[in-house]
């Protein structure tokens, strides 16, 4: 936690006439002295956030030996006029600014106020620090010495509407002061006469969204300050965070320390909680009959084993908590599912569905059971242009797992509007991203830490996520079956591919995984030359923008390995060398089906074909007008070849296997109108 101090500037006023000020309808009878209010020059200024040098308009109070105390207006320079009776003398003290004298008191006592109603706009606030002169009668300038100190605390975060801001330096600092050693030259306030700790920050108006830089400048007396609490209310008088800070701090006479404080709230210890941002309804359907707690202020709980529906008006909150180890058996039908009818922002800890203590879910980082929490925000009446539980603002929903469990988190924001999110886990389970943000509106996708992988963990996580530009690294370099399959299905927005570096491959690893990435104009090397079981399937199909095949050193491939892996690639126009000789069954099935821009298609250098192999490979690619094929045997030459020629261009040359006996036309299916060539490499 940074935190640093610094005494703030000297100031020193310049001198001014003694003329009078305009009394604007000041009895006559009484006699004006035309006075000149100045600081001692070895105090300070408080600079842009507090305001120590005078402005015109600004109060003094100055105390008369028989009317007490008269408050004064001040010009910008600091002269005044004081108004005396016959026989009336100046005496005692005077104060700036008068708001904080006492007039009531027979000696000098200041007020040093409870509560400050400030601007939002600039974060900071003007809370002045009482001065105070002697008051000699025989002198015209009247020098002025602070009472005490200033401590300036810097809140570096401030949590989104935040409306009121308590401090508490740890002893009395607010209230009714009695000045200390009234016979000196330089009175000061002391702690003894304190009437209250907590000082009162109110904004005019909540903050809209975390802010930076919130300066509070707090007038204490002199004293030593070992800590600084804080507690941070929201325009509903909802507490959301509480804190603590060690200052160490003596303040002398006129000093000011500033403390930098990082203001986080600690949501490990917040229940899950919803607030809703509009008049609404939050529902839960507890299809297993889980016996659950839910509180609107986290104090008072009430327990329910069947659905619940509870309306809550804006800004209400809802709390939940239990202790139930999984709130699924697998299937949508059978998931707790937390439905809000109006927009409602999420955060807190999931975990305290597991276990209701802070002191437990806090350090919870291990789900057990298969299934914990699939489909339990799963909005299946939700809009993707307007969703209904987002995240809030400025605070936290923590998933704080690092061992998961199969399908714990299957479908589990399904139609959200979450856009950021921790995801700490480095022990993977089948299933257990599977589908998790389909639907929702991150821009950069969530740090992914696991470098060991399990079956289909990152399925379709980030399924139709049109705002994602920005893929997350992929640090695992071992994979498992179906581990990113679909992984970014349809994210339209995503502009370039992680790295895929690995070269043991898993069958179905990168299924259907940019399916649809319009905005994709290259792909990430693919550095394996053994290419299992469905692996490249579909990897690129829909890549409408994509012109860039960075490299594709494969030799063999598996059954299906290729099969739609650039479909509809409207935009690709060539493709590197192909190398590929030892075939499997629809290995390259469809593989450049629909590339309409392809002219030229990559030399294919296996002599023996596969069943299906080659079906519809370049079918509808109406551009292509030239095709290499070593093939000479196969399987059966027109079940592998279907309609792969079919939609190209009407004239074209195909170079064919010298030593081959086929037809070129009528087993192989090319155009008639094309051109045919014999080579022999």
């Amino acid at each position: 936690m940074k935190r640093y101090f610094s005494i703030i500037a000297i100031l020193a006023l310049a001198a001014c006439a003694k003329d009078l000020v305009p009394d604007g309808g000041k009895d006559a009878s009484l006699r004006t002295e035309a006075l000149k209010a100045r600081i001692a020059t070895t105090k300070v200024e408080i600079s842009d956030a507090g305001k120590f040098s005078w402005t015109a308009g600004d109060e003094i109070a100055v105390h008369r030996s028989v009317n007490g105390y008269e408050t004064a207006v001040l010009t910008a320079d600091g002269c005044f006029n004081v108004h005396l009776a016959d026989g009336e003398a100046r005496d005692g003290y005077a104060v700036y600014p008068a708001s904080v004298v006492d007039a009531d008191a027979a000696g000098l006592t200041v007020n040093l106020p409870a509560a400050y109603t400030i601007p939002k706009e600039g974060m900071g606030t003007y809370s002045p620090l009482p001065m105070v002169a002697l008051n000699d009668p025989d002198s015209e300038d009247l020098l002025f010495h602070h009472l005490g100190g200033i401590i300036r605390l810097v809140l570096d975060t401030v949590p989104f509407e935040t409306q009121q801001i308590v401090v508490n330096l740890g002893k009395k600092v607010t209230g009714s002061f009695v000045v200390a050693d009234a016979d000196t030259d330089a009175p000061y306030i002391s702690l003894s006469a304190g009437a209250a700790e907590d000082i009162v920050y109110t904004l005019s108006s909540p903050v809209a969204s975390t802010s930076d830089g919130f300066t509070l400048n707090i007038p204490v007396p002199l004293g030593d300050y070992e800590s600084v609490s804080l507690k941070v209310y929201d325009r509903y008088g909802h507490l959301v965070e509480e804190k603590e800070e060690s200052m160490c701090v003596s303040v002398g006479r006129a000093d000011g320390y500033e403390v930098d404080s990082e203001l986080k709230v600690d949501v490990s210890v917040i229940p899950l909680c919803l607030k809703l941002a509009r008049k609404g309804t939050v529902s839960v359907e507890n299809k297993l009959g889980l016996t659950m707690e839910y509180s609107l202020d986290n104090e008072t709980w009430t327990s329910f084993s069947s659905d619940l529906s509870v309306e809550l008006d804006k800004g209400g909150l809802i709390y939940f908590r239990g202790n139930n180890a999984a709130y699924s058996t697998g299937s949508h039908s059978s998931s707790t599912h937390i439905i809000c009818s109006a927009k409602a922002y999420l955060y807190g800890n999931i975990m305290s569905l597991i276990t209701p203590l802070p002191e437990d879910f806090s350090t919870l980082d291990v789900l057990t059971q298969d299934y914990t929490f699939n489909y339990l925000f799963y909005d299946e009446e939700g809009n993707p242009i307007s969703p209904r539980i987002v995240n809030h603002p400025s605070l936290d929903f923590l998933l704080p797992a690092k061992t998961l469990s199969a399908y714990c988190y299957d479908h589990l924001f399904y139609l959200c509007g979450i856009d950021r999110i921790e995801l700490p886990a480095t022990t993977m389970a089948e299933g257990c991203y599977r589908q998790m943000f389909e639907y929702c509106r991150f821009v950069t996708a969530p740090v992914l830490p696991a470098t060991t992988l399990a079956k289909a963990c990152y399925d379709h996580m980030f399924e139709y996520n049109g705002l994602l530009v920005n893929a997350p690294e992929l640090p695992a370099r071992t994979l498992a079956e179906e581990c990113y399959s679909g992984m970014f299905y349809h994210c339209t927005a995503l502009q370039e591919a992680p790295e895929l570096p690995v070269t043991e491959l898993e069958p179905n690893c990168y299924h259907y995984m940019f399916n649809g990435c319009t905005s994709l104009t290259t792909t990430p090397s693919l550095p394996a030359t053994t290419v299992p079981r469905n692996a490249y399937q579909g990897m690129f199909r829909g890549c409408s923008s994509l012109t860039t095949i960075t490299d594709f050193p494969a030799t063999t491939l598996g059954e299906f390995a290729c099969q739609n892996m650039f479909e509809e690639c409207t935009a690709l126009e060539s493709f590197p060398d192909f190398q590929v000789v030892n075939l499997e069954n629809h290995c390259c099935a469809e593989m450049f089906l629909g590339c309409t821009s392809l002219v030229s298609a990559p030399a294919l250098p296996a002599t023996s074909l596969a069943p299906y192999c080659y079906r519809a490979m370049f079918k509808d690619c109406s551009s292509l007008n030239h095709l290499k094929a070593m093939f000479t045997t196969g399987y059966d030459i027109s079940d592998s070849l279907t309609d792969w020629l079919s939609g190209v261009s009407e004239t074209g040359t195909f170079e064919m296997n010298d030593a081959a006996t086929y037809d070129p036309v009528a087993d192989a299916g090319v155009p008639s109108t094309w051109t045919i060539n014999r080579v022999t490499e």
